[in-house]
């Protein structure tokens, strides 16, 4: 390779031309006409900032916690699965390139790697994501989370429709008869440490091929407080009636999200949620952002409005496709730097104390 791409829109370029037709279309799909798809990343455009001049900005701190765990600035790595569709060894890689770069990092249930073999990649935080499956399933990914070092589990409440996807597939995938390849299997519920009596190859550990029998309710959140100690995060809330509800509930931390607009067209975009989430929230819990992320400037703005970090999910595959580990730490460094730059050039010195007034927006 001649050189890294300079930015995270020319390594969408460059994944495109690496990957396979149908796996970029996986990978990069969104429901129905992809509305939702497009303005997640489109609504950045129309935040403008207001920067400060003449202030000492010779010192810069990027560094902050996220729930009592120090990162090297407020970025993290999104939950997700299919690592492997871009890079053989998929969330390894992912995990070492969080680790060498201090960020957090989530893990899914989905992951093609086991619980296990990633928490041996890092000794930093991570994040266990849970698809609400069954209760003896989800009592088990806890357990195995929890004696594994993992410090928060993230409970995703935005893709909440029982095999959404045999239901009805992302256009993309019905027109190019998507199937999942076979190094993607789940393999957090095979083997005798899950203890669920499947085998590599059974239909119920294929991606897709098991399907939540339960649909998460509020009450649940209680439930999975009986059975960790671990902070509970809820993944995928847009309004500020499920937020006060899940402060009800003491949850947190939430991740306003609309699942990558993967689960139904015309949502709302991620950014434009944040506000009423935050004014909800009231202060009472953490709030990030998931949704969107394309340039430093656009996690300065989700910064300013109040949230206490972002997270990435596309640009990660984009990073291990072009060039596994290293092109994830790529990906990161780009975003860090572009994050620096936007904050000096507003005349901010500190991501923990970012004014709201340095954004003008016209939606509300």
């Amino acid at each position: 390779m001649e050189r890294y791409p300079i930015n995270l829109n020319e390594y969408e370029e460059l994944a495109k031309k690496i990957l396979p037709h149908n796996i970029w279309d996986y990978i990069e799909a969104g429901r129905g006409d992809e509305i939702t798809l497009k303005r997640n990343t489109e609504i950045f455009n129309e935040v403008f900032l207001r920067p400060n001049k003449m202030v000492d900005i010779s010192n810069i701190k990027m560094e902050t916690t996220i729930l009592g765990d120090k990162t090297s600035f407020p970025l993290m790595i999104a939950p997700a699965g299919g690592h492997t569709f871009c890079d053989e060894e998929g969330e390894l890689s992912t995990i070492r390139a969080a680790k060498k770069e201090n960020i957090i990092a989530g893990v899914g249930t989905n992951s093609s790697y086991t619980i296990e073999e990633i928490s041996k990649e890092t000794d930093k935080s991570l994040w266990f994501q849970i698809y609400h499956l069954s209760r003896e399933i989800d009592e088990m990914l806890v357990k195995r989370a929890e004696n594994n070092g993992y410090k928060v589990i993230v409970l995703t409440v935005d893709g909440p429709v029982p095999g959404m996807d045999h239901l009805r597939p992302k256009e993309r995938d019905i027109r190019n008869a998507f199937i999942n390849p076979p190094n993607t299997e789940r393999v957090n519920l095979i083997g005798e440490v899950a203890g669920l009596g499947y085998k590599k190859g059974d239909p119920e550990v294929q991606l897709g091929g098991y399907h939540p029998v339960e649909q998460l309710i509020w009450e649940d959140i209680d439930w999975f407080r009986s059975i960790t100690k671990l902070p509970i995060v809820i993944k995928g809330l847009q309004s500020a009636h499920d937020a006060k509800k899940a402060v009800e509930y003491g949850v947190d931390g939430i991740v306003v999200s609309n699942h990558g607009a993967r689960g139904v067209d015309t949502l709302m975009p991620s950014l434009e949620s944040l506000p009423e989430v935050l004014d909800a929230v009231n202060g009472k819990c953490e709030v990030y952002l998931d949704g969107g992320i394309r340039r430093g400037a656009d996690i300065l703005k989700a910064l300013a409005f109040g949230a206490k970090g972002v997270m990435i999910g596309r640009p990660f595959y984009w990073g291990l496709a072009v060039d596994g580990e290293n092109g994830v730490r790529d990906v990161i460094n780009i975003l860090k730097q572009e994050l620096e730059q936007a904050m000096k050039y507003c005349g901010i010195t500190d991501v923990e104390n970012i004014d709201p007034n340095l954004l003008s927006y016209n939606f509300s």
